[in-house]
């Protein structure tokens, strides 16, 4: 079981359409308003510190966007339990990323440096 939302607002561009799913404010209220360096304020609720407090577990897996390694927005300041992913906007344009965080350390994935289609194949978009 499980909760599906079936109706949502969202933005134009990424960070603050996440900041919208993730908080349940609208646009003109989120924090985020732009793909930059604005992260969550700390004070700021997201579903999984909600869920946190009634005792579920919560995972992030992908791009957030929403906050750095060592800010109040980073997803394990943010109620999420596990995270695997990427917190820049930057790093998550490059379909081989070289940088991933798992928890709170940073992975590099060597084989992906200077990848590309010929590397490691075609996306099958």
């Amino acid at each position: 079981s499980g909760v599906s939302f079936t109706q949502a607002y969202a933005a134009p561009v990424c960070a603050p359409s996440r900041c919208t799913l993730m908080t349940g404010k609208h646009t003109g209220h989120c924090t985020v308003r732009q793909n930059d360096q604005t992260h969550i304020r700390k004070e700021e609720p997201t579903v999984a510190s909600e869920l946190s407090k009634i005792g579920y577990e919560t995972a992030l897996f992908g791009k957030w966007g929403l906050g750095g390694a060592k800010t109040d927005g980073y997803p394990l300041a943010k109620g999420f339990d596990i995270y695997y992913g990427q917190v820049s906007q930057s790093n998550c344009h490059n379909y081989y990323p070289v940088l991933m965080y798992n928890q709170s350390n940073k992975t590099y994935i060597k084989e992906n440096i200077g990848a590309s289609r010929l590397t490691c194949g075609f996306d099958l978009e």
